[in-house]
């Protein structure tokens, strides 16, 4: 299978933490083995692009004494499932309209890439439908979170299979903002394999808590946001 010479062969012999990039953030950060994307110049090619900004991703944020966000930093953070996650996100003009009527707002997008390994398989070497709706959910609420500006929880979420899903292999989750009222915003997305081709489509209602403060702040690569606290909280701003 073509997408298996994405991810690197793993002796069991090494020390698994000497493999990951960022190893040294455990406490705070799941280990990502980004290694996964060096060879993807589709993956390189965003990493390069100034106009996508990598943003922390808070389902990857251990917090430490609790189970918040326990099955996407822990349970899924392993070598054998969601090996690696980088997210990034944009905002640019966008025309809506008739061109004699058009108007100009700003368009809110994320992506997210992901790194599938076999642990994470329903039938051999596919990932499991269900692995993939979880995608969807935690990936579609990246989009939804940078406009409500706080912690959020899925109302609706559906889902259009297209093609199976192959592990181990590189996948790219596209999320665009579709409408934002108040404590409500829809968002739309799409999982592709990084070169055109779609494996299914989601659409997904999201509802902001009551609460002040923002859920996303802007990281540098391979770092932890300054002021991160034990609980999660920091500055006033809500993880």
């Amino acid at each position: 299978m073509a997408h298996s010479k994405s991810i690197r062969a793993v002796d069991a012999r090494v020390d698994p933490r000497k493999l990951f990039r960022n190893a040294k953030l455990a406490s705070e950060l799941p280990s990502e083995y980004l290694g996964d994307f060096d060879d993807l110049e589709w993956v390189q090619a965003i990493i390069r692009d100034p106009a996508w900004e990598e943003i922390v991703y808070p389902s990857r944020t251990i917090t430490r004494n609790s189970t918040t966000q326990s099955l996407f930093s822990r349970t899924f953070a392993t070598l054998d499932t969601l090996r690696a996650c980088q997210a990034f996100a944009r905002t640019h003009d966008a025309q809506s309209g008739e061109k004699s009527e058009a108007s100009v707002h700003k368009k809110e997008e994320a992506i997210v890439i992901v790194s599938l390994g076999r642990g994470l398989d329903g039938h051999p070497g596919l990932a499991h439908g269900g692995t993939i709706a979880a995608l969807f959910d935690e990936c579609l609420g990246v989009g939804a979170v940078r406009v409500l500006t706080r912690p959020s929880m899925t109302g609706q979420l559906t889902i259009k299979y297209k093609a199976p899903v192959p592990t181990p292999s590189v996948v790219l989750v596209r999320c665009s903002l579709s409408k934002h009222e108040g404590r409500k915003a829809w968002v739309s997305g799409t999982m592709e394999d990084g070169m055109g081709k779609v494996y299914a489509e989601s659409e997904a209602l999201f509802t902001g808590w009551s609460m002040d403060g923002s859920f996303f702040v802007a990281m540098p690569s391979g770092r932890c946001p300054a002021g991160w606290t034990a609980n999660g909280v920091s500055a006033g701003r809500h993880y």
